[in-house]
């Protein structure tokens, strides 16, 4: 019985065939649209944590603030809006290194990008583009670089004005040459690793100077100082962001000489925090994303309960015949709504594979790993059947209930 059941859902659907695939097709879109949205934004997500994983979650970075005062309240104006100079970050460094004595949570940074777009000589080779950076010997762990070949500075290069850099991977990948800017020779000591970060193209056309020497080479009134700020892993704790935030905020209060009431005249940012605003950003977009795919498996579920009720009225004389010779109520019911549960689920599975397509054609340019979103697909399912009963229990009910003797003189 549930053989000759199936057989004749599978020949109703073929019989039906434009308003069965014009069904599955709307289904297959929502469910596609669902699935799609969903391993994209896990995609989306994957990338986000890798990248805020590479830069260091608890970092943070003490920059210029770039808002003007005259855009913020006359209540609380800004003391100064000066540049961050090199004598700030030096008294910086001074009370960190004190404050350390007593806590060894804390590690810092300072560089600066003194040049953009600069003209660099490697040989008989002239690369443009390039990018100098003046930075400390913990700039590459601040930034989470890794070196290919080479060493980083060695604590007394920091302090000198030896001309040795750490190049980027577009510039060169051996150690121990020479490239030249503005006449002046500079010896490669270090190849960075090539980056797959999203600002990879400056990371790998960057040329990393000991500061002191940058800072004597290339610094102008243009020139802004960066402090970065971060968690010492070794004696890292579950509340390592919070305080470092606090401590870094403090310092820089004291030698930029705030007063209590004063607001910050420099801006301090967290990694942390940004990524809770990005993660904020995609869960808007998910619920916008299915809130689209409702309104579409709405419109697809329509389309199912009058293409089983236009089945029910062709087939009204055969219903009665069946009826006629014994066939129960409960089968025409289950009959009808096993057409409806495999137009579903035939339109659920292509929208599945299309949902994981365009997902992951997605996740390859954001250069992430092929995303299987178990939990979404088990939804989507789930979504079809339920689509699939509810649109096919009406039909269904109206061809167990007819009446025979009626039916069979329908023409």
């Amino acid at each position: 019985m549930k053989r000759e059941i199936f057989k004749e859902a599978i020949t109703s659907i073929k019989n039906n065939r434009l308003r069965s695939i014009l069904t599955i097709s709307i289904i297959s879109i929502g469910i596609t649209a669902l699935v799609g949205s969903m391993t994209t934004t896990d995609a989306l997500i994957d990338n986000i944590s890798k990248s805020f994983s590479d830069l260091g979650i608890n970092n943070i970075t003490i920059r210029e603030n770039k808002i003007s005062s005259t855009s913020l309240s006359h209540e609380c104006p800004i003391r100064n809006n000066s540049k961050i100079n090199y004598y700030q970050t030096e008294s910086f460094s001074k009370l960190i290194i004190s404050e350390k004595e007593k806590n060894y949570s804390t590690n810092y940074s300072v560089y600066c990008e003194f040049r953009k777009g600069i003209k660099t000589y490697y040989g008989n080779k002239i690369i443009d583009n390039c990018n100098i950076i003046g930075s400390d010997g913990n700039f590459l762990k601040y930034k989470s670089l890794k070196l290919s070949k080479g060493r980083n500075f060695y604590p007394t290069e920091n302090v000198s004005n030896s001309n040795i850099c750490i190049v980027g991977n577009n510039i060169s990948k051996s150690s121990g040459d020479y490239i030249r800017i503005h006449s002046i020779r500079y010896q490669i000591i270090g190849c960075l690793a090539k980056s797959q970060k999203e600002n990879k193209i400056a990371i790998n056309n960057s040329i990393i100077i000991p500061l002191k020497c940058a800072k004597e080479q290339f610094e102008s009134i243009n020139c802004s100082y960066e402090i970065g700020v971060f968690p010492n892993q070794k004696v890292a704790k579950n509340n390592t962001s919070v305080y470092s935030y606090a401590f870094a905020e403090k310092l820089f209060r004291i030698i930029r000489r705030l007063k209590p009431k004063e607001i910050n005249d420099f801006e301090l940012s967290e990694n942390s925090a940004t990524q809770n605003e990005i993660g904020s950003l995609y869960s808007l977009i998910n619920n916008a994303a299915k809130i689209i795919c409702f309104i579409t498996l709405l419109g697809a579920s329509i389309c199912l309960i009058n293409i089983m009720l236009v089945s029910v009225k062709e087939r009204t004389k055969e219903i009665g015949t069946r009826k006629a010779l014994g066939a129960k109520n409960i089968y025409i019911r289950i009959q009808f709504l096993t057409e409806a549960l495999l137009i579903g689920q035939i339109g659920g599975t292509f929208g599945i594979f299309g949902g994981l397509l365009v997902g992951n054609i997605c996740a390859y340019y954001l250069d992430t790993n092929f995303v299987i979103p178990w939990g979404i697909i088990i939804t989507a399912i789930t979504t079809c059947i339920i689509v699939s009963l509810i649109s096919g229990y009406l039909p269904a009910r109206k061809a167990a209930n007819l009446n025979p003797i009626t039916a069979l003189h329908y023409e």
